[in-house]
Parts: C-alpha cells; structure tokens; sequence
C-alpha cells in the first residue's frame, strides 16, 4: 500500500528547524534560499507527522544513498516539494514520487517520448496540466532508481486508464499513478500497481504531533 500525505509549506518552518536531527539540519542550511529552506523543513515535518501517524515512533535516523533511506524502519519513502506544497510518500516497496506546479515547458518534444508527445498535441484543454503529469512521472521514476538511469524522452509514461483528475499506467517496467489538485500535478512510482491513499494534512494536524 502506497500513502501519500501533502500539506502547503509552514511559513514559520525555522522555528522547527531544532527538532530535526544534525544531519538534515545540516543539509537543509546548505540551501541559502529562505523558500528552499521552508520547503524542505516542511517536507521533514510531514514525514514525521506520516511516519507517527503509522505507528512508528522511533527517532527518525535519515540517510541519502542518494535517495533518502530509513535507516532504522522497513518503510521506504520518497519526498517531493513545489512551490507552496510539499509531498511524503509512505511504502514498504521502493517508491519514488514528485510534485509540481503545472506550467508549460518550452520545446516539449525534446523531453516527451513519441508517445506522449502524440498525446499532448492531440490534447485540446489542459495540456499543461497533461504536461507536467508526464514530466513528474519521469522525475518519479529517476527517484525510484535514486539516479538517471535512461534519457528523459525515454522513459515513457502510457496512461492505460483515467478517472477524471487522476491517471495510472505502466512508466517502463514500471507502473505510475498520477494525479493533479488545484494547479499541481504529482505522480507516484512503484514495482506492482496500487491505486494509493491520499490525505491533506492541516498546518494544525501537521504541528500537533511534532
């Protein structure tokens, strides 16, 4: 079972910066910018508030191998953030996930397989939308493999099937889910196909439990 938590970033997040281990502190002050530092403090806090609310209560020891690891659980998880959200996805397989604001991409043909490309040109509305649901089920799988293991226009993202917002597929060997809120579209990477749980965790409900 694949979870998937999101929540918008907390404005205040330096105030929280203390209660994450020295490591991530550490990694989250290389980033200069006060944005990136929100985004991934916020990105830490909803991994906690995930992981205390699935029964793990041990401290949470991360490591980048280059993909971030558990190093004292079996869940295996992946984190992505975008401008004003941040996304944590909860598995006991290897996942990878991203999230991004929807916008167009200038030449999408030079990252588009054929397929998709075909796809997007035949698209009236929303294809940016379309767009960016391709181009965060690439990023996904990249995470899945912790590192680039093809050319971005070949890895092929064939949606087999659609419900209105959200679409699931086959990504290579492996299967997508993907799915869009108000102006983002995330999507989710996986060995074996689950339409996942997906929760919006309150700023009130995220702080709560830290």
């Amino acid at each position: 079972m694949i979870k998937i938590y999101f929540s918008k970033i907390v404005s205040n997040a330096q105030e929280y910066l203390s209660k994450l281990n020295e490591n991530i502190q550490a990694r989250i002050l290389d980033n200069k910018t006060e944005l990136k530092q929100q985004q991934m403090i916020s990105a830490e806090l909803l991994l906690y508030y995930a992981l205390r609310k699935n029964g793990y209560q041990a401290e949470i020891l991360t490591v980048y191998q280059p993909k971030p690891v558990l190093l004292n659980s079996d869940f295996q998880i992946s984190k992505a953030h975008s401008h004003n959200y941040v996304m944590v996805c909860l598995s006991k397989a290897n996942l990878g996930c991203d999230l991004e604001r929807q916008r167009a991409i200038k030449n999408p043909e030079k990252i588009l397989s054929s397929s998709e490309l075909e796809h997007y040109n035949n698209l009236v509305n929303n294809k940016n939308a379309l767009l960016t649901n391709f181009w965060t089920a690439k990023e996904a799988y990249v995470k899945y493999y912790g590192k680039l293991v093809k050319p971005y226009k070949e890895i092929s993202f064939s949606i087999e099937y659609q419900k209105g917002q959200f679409k699931a597929g086959k990504i290579g060997e492996l299967f997508c889910y993907s799915g869009e809120f108000q102006d983002y579209s995330f999507s989710v990477v996986s060995k074996t196909f689950t339409a996942p749980s997906v929760t919006f965790v309150s700023h009130d409900e995220l702080l709560t439990i830290i």
